[in-house]
């Protein structure tokens, strides 16, 4: 009889296992919503065992919230991208004045086809970004619409634009 091998241990990536986690709690809420989701369920799905899910998100409230600041900040990262979240432009992006008005027009258009494009091929993401932002009672405390309005704002305080625009309004119906 061979002496048994030593079982390896697997190397730990808690990065890695997070990442995991919330994939799997993001597409149980765009399912299920809040209330179809449990660490357990989530665990399962992930492919990591319970307790390894609870040293990560200890309450559902935590894993909840959790995911949805991590969904918000992929639609930032998908949208702005090259921005910072605090608004700094990134190189080469024009000013917002009559002087480069066309070609703010085409960053606008290009950013509103990457907004179009994250949300057609992630409509799970849109589903449960739009509900967190919608159930906050203040929708700025979300990353992506503070950096969203953030834009819109930049663009209605430039010589571009009419007096008096309501950059609320035009972020909720742009969207929309």
């Amino acid at each position: 009889m061979s002496p048994a091998k030593p079982r390896q241990r697997r190397k730990r990536d808690p990065e890695s296992t997070r990442i995991s986690i919330l994939e799997a709690a993001k597409t149980i809420l765009a399912q299920d919503g809040a209330e179809g989701l449990s660490v357990s369920s989530v665990a399962k799905l992930a492919g990591v065992n319970r307790g390894t899910a609870y040293q990560h998100f200890q309450v559902k409230e935590d894993l909840v919230r959790a995911t949805l600041d991590w969904v918000s900040h992929q639609l930032l990262d998908a949208v702005f991208e090259g921005w910072d979240s605090e608004g700094e432009r990134p190189e080469g992006f024009p000013q917002p004045d009559l002087e480069h008005l066309p070609d703010v027009i085409d960053s606008m258009a290009a950013f509103n086809l990457r907004l179009a494009e994250y949300a057609i091929d992630n409509p799970d993401i849109g589903r449960i970004w739009l509900y967190d932002v919608l159930s906050r009672k203040n929708p700025k405390e979300d990353v992506f619409y503070k950096r969203f309005e953030l834009a819109l704002k930049e663009m209605a305080m430039s010589d571009a634009t009419k007096e008096d625009l309501d950059t609320e309004v035009l972020a909720v119906l742009m969207l929309t």
